[in-house]
């Protein structure tokens, strides 16, 4: 089940690299403005991912309430 939702989440990413880089237009600031967004998307991600293993983690034994 793991396995299925990262996989997922890997799409979504480069769906949203993607749509991010090919969406706007050639300017140099904007370009770091996307890849700054793009990175803090990605570590949002990455946060929501471990809390909800860690949640898992505790539900698994008894400690979540």
């Amino acid at each position: 089940m793991n396995r299925i939702n990262c996989e997922a989440a890997i799409k979504w990413i480069i769906v949203f690299v993607l749509f991010v880089f090919l969406g706007g237009g050639s300017d140099p600031l904007s370009v770091l403005t996307r890849l700054w967004m793009t990175l803090i998307e990605i570590g949002l991600i990455g946060v929501i991912y471990l809390f909800s293993q860690f949640r898992t983690h505790l539900k698994e034994k008894d400690l979540y309430v």
